[in-house]
């Protein structure tokens, strides 16, 4: 029988505890980062603003939650909101229907199961705390992931500067650099291509229909007049010293034939 009544009883705190959470508006009214100490009960959560530094019931109670202790065991909390009301709170409540308590340093972004009571309980600025009804033997966490590491801020990106194209000097092409009187060389070859001439090349041999006295003088012919012209030179040079070298011979010996009759 009294394992029955405890069954029962504990059937009519799970829903008890079910109807309050379900009764109770959702909120995620929670510090900021780093800030205050943010209490979740069931659904609810709100910031004490300006917590920190003092014990988990003080974050409690500055947020509007009730807690009710057992009488026979002054640190542990049987209600919270006055609920389950069939919780008469003179010793711990049964391992199946109890408040469990989390805490959580607002950093690691994790629940952790307290392992002292609300008023040993110390809690940090930008801590969390929280009571969740527990209705078996295995732990139900806060609905609600307290906040994790602090993300790193972005790198600012490197901004590419403008770069400038800078003006470029077209090279003059071969054509453009070629002297007036080559352009006019090559201007009179192509009149002559066009007008059919054929340039003649110094030759010997006459073209056909032509004359020998005609042909044009080739260059060993040139070269030949050339040698010819230089032979008459190189004569009339050897004639003209040798003419000097006589006359200079007759004058030596008529001064040698005067000198001779003086004496």
């Amino acid at each position: 029988m009294r394992s029955g009544s405890r069954a029962f009883v504990a059937g009519l705190v799970g829903v008890a505890a079910t109807l309050i959470g379900l009764a109770a508006p959702a909120q995620a009214a929670a510090c900021t980062r780093g800030t205050g100490v943010t209490v979740v009960v069931g659904s609810s959560v709100k910031c004490h603003v300006g917590g920190g530094g003092n014990t988990a019931d003080v974050s409690f109670g500055a947020v509007g939650h009730k807690l009710t202790y057992a009488s026979r065991s002054p640190g542990f909390v049987c209600r919270v909101n006055g609920s389950p009301a069939s919780d008469p709170c003179v010793n711990t409540s049964p391992a199946d229907a109890y408040w469990g308590f989390f805490v959580s340093d607002g950093t690691s972004g994790k629940w952790t199961y307290a392992k002292l009571g609300v008023r040993s309980q110390s809690v940090k600025k930008g801590g969390w705390v929280a009571f969740v009804f527990q209705s078996s033997n295995s732990k139900t966490y806060p609905s609600m992931t307290p906040l994790g590491p602090t993300p790193p801020k972005p790198k600012p990106t490197a901004t590419a500067k403008p770069t400038t194209a800078k003006p470029t000097t077209p090279k003059p092409s071969a054509s453009s650099s070629a002297t007036p009187s080559s352009k006019a060389a090559k201007q009179k070859s192509d009149e002559q291509k066009d007008d059919g001439a054929t340039p003649t090349t110094p030759s010997s041999s006459t073209s056909a229909g032509g004359d020998t006295s005609d042909a044009a003088q080739t260059s060993d012919d040139v070269q030949s007049t050339a040698a010819a012209a230089e032979d008459d030179n190189s004569s009339t040079t050897l004639l003209w010293i040798a003419g000097v070298l006589a006359l200079a011979m007759v004058v030596a010996g008529v001064v040698a034939a005067r000198a001779r009759m003086r004496s």
